[in-house]
C-alpha cells in the first residue's frame, strides 16, 4: 500500500483522486492465478514438483497503475514530482533493492541495490509483491518481492536522500494482539509482519513521528474495507496531530552517521 499510495502522490494525484482510484479499482486488480493453483493442488496429489509463486498474477495491478502514472506524464521513477523511494527484496539473493528518484549518499558496507531509472509502475508492482500472494516481478535479472521483507518502515533511506523531517507510517503489526488469524494466508500475512517487527522497530529510529492507524486487524485482501481504513486512517491522524507536530517542531532524527563515499551499486 505504502508504495501505491507514494507513487500516484509522487507523480501528482491528490490524496482525495488517490482514494477514488483505490475503491475504483480494488477488485480489478486481483486477476488470480487460478491455473498455476490447480497445477499445485495436482502436484500435491501426484507427489510431483510444481511452480507456483502466486496466487495473483498481478498483471491488471501493472496495467492499471502504468496507465495512471502516464495519465500524470511519469514513466521513470526519475520523472516524479517529490522525491520517492520504493522498496523491493531480490528473494533469490535476500537483497534490499531501492527505487530512488535520486540517489543517496552512499554507506560502507551498504550491499542495497539502487536503481534511479526504472520505470515507477514496474517498481511499485516489485515492491506490492507480497510472496506466496502476489507473483514476484523481475527487474534487471531479480525477482523481487515486497520490501515489507526486509523493512516495513524505510526512514532512514529518507534521511539518506535529504529529508529534514519524516513521519513514518507503520500499517503493519506493532505489538497488538490480533485474533481471526484462521487461515492460511492470515497466518502467512501475520507471520510476515511478525517477522519483521523488530526491524521495524530499529528502522523507526530515523523518523520524527511513526504514525499507527490502528488497521492491523484488516487483512490484505479485504479490499471491500478501504474507505473504512481510510476513515480510521484520517481518525487515527488527526487524533494524534498535536504530538505529530510537536515531533516535526523538535526534530532530531538523524540519516545513519557511518556514512563514507563509495562507489554507487547497480544490479
Amino acid at each position: 500500500a505504502g508504495a501505491m499510495v507514494g507513487a500516484l502522490f509522487a507523480a501528482g494525484y491528490a490524496p482525495e483522486e488517490i482514494e477514488g482510484i483505490f475503491t475504483e479499482n480494488a477488485q480489478r486488480v486481483l486477476d488470480y492465478n487460478f491455473r498455476d493453483l490447480c497445477s499445485l493442488l495436482w502436484g500435491f496429489a501426484t507427489k510431483t514438483r510444481v511452480t507456483f509463486d502466486g496466487l495473483i498474477r498481478g498483471e491488471r495491478l501493472g496495467r492499471i497503475f502504468k496507465g495512471l502514472l502516464k495519465e500524470k506524464g511519469v514513466v521513470s521513477i526519475r520523472d516524479v514530482r517529490v522525491p520517492l523511494a520504493v522498496t523491493a527484496v531480490d528473494i533469490n539473493s535476500a537483497r534490499l533493492v531501492m527505487f530512488v528518484s535520486r540517489l543517496p549518499q552512499a554507506l560502507t558496507g551498504d550491499k542495497t541495490v539502487y536503481i534511479d531509472d526504472a520505470e515507477l509502475w514496474r517498481a511499485v508492482r516489485a515492491s506490492t509483491a507480497v510472496p506466496a500472494v502476489f507473483k514476484p516481478e523481475t527487474v534487471a535479472g531479480m525477482r523481487l518481492v515486497d520490501g515489507g521483507v526486509r523493512d516495513n518502515v524505510p526512514a532512514a533511506i529518507l534521511r539518506r536522500m535529504g529529508a529534514k523531517k519524516v513521519l513514518a507510517v507503520n500499517l503493519g503489526y506493532a505489538g497488538q494482539q490480533k485474533k481471526d488469524v484462521d487461515n492460511i494466508l492470515e497466518i502467512m500475512f501475520q507471520s510476515i509482519d511478525v517477522m519483521s517487527y523488530q526491524i521495524s522497530q530499529t528502522s523507526s529510529m530515523y523518523a520524527d513521528y511513526v504514525l499507527l492507524p490502528g488497521i492491523f486487524d484488516v487483512s490484505l485482501l479485504e479490499v471491500d474495507k478501504i474507505p473504512e481504513t481510510v476513515r480510521r486512517g484520517y481518525e487515527a491522524c488527526m487524533l494524534q496531530m498535536p504530538s505529530i507536530r510537536r515531533a516535526l517542531e523538535t526534530s532530531t532524527a538523524t540519516a545513519p552517521d557511518s556514512v563514507r563515499a563509495v562507489p554507487f551499486m547497480k544490479p
